[in-house]
């Protein structure tokens, strides 16, 4: 009878045993771990849609910037033409400039 009863004593413990090394939280790991992966996900997708949209206005500022330039660069050469009309008036107001008065010509 002792056999039969530390038999069942025995199979009982082994049984506690076993369901205690089961991991406490193991119906949830999987989703812990996909929240979790989720999450990281986003701030990393949230990151490079931002960066997208402050690189898209930066070069929206060099464009225009650079449009600028241009013009001013464009304009730079008939700026300086002026000023040379400009000087040559100054020693002789009389002079023509491209067959034309130089007074007409600096406008």
């Amino acid at each position: 009878m002792d056999s039969a009863l530390g038999g069942s004593a025995e199979s009982s413990m082994m049984s506690k045993r076993q369901i205690s090394k089961q991991p406490k939280n193991s119906s949830n790991t999987s989703l812990n771990f996909f929240f979790q992966f989720s999450f990281a996900v986003l701030v990393i997708i949230a990151y490079f849609t931002s960066m997208f949209i402050v690189a898209k206005t930066y070069l929206n500022h060099i464009m225009v910037i650079t449009d600028e330039l241009s013009l001013a660069a464009y304009n730079e050469a008939h700026f300086a033409y002026m000023q040379n009309v400009q000087r040559e008036m100054i020693y002789n107001k009389n002079k023509k400039v491209e067959n034309r008065n130089s007074f007409q010509v600096s406008k």
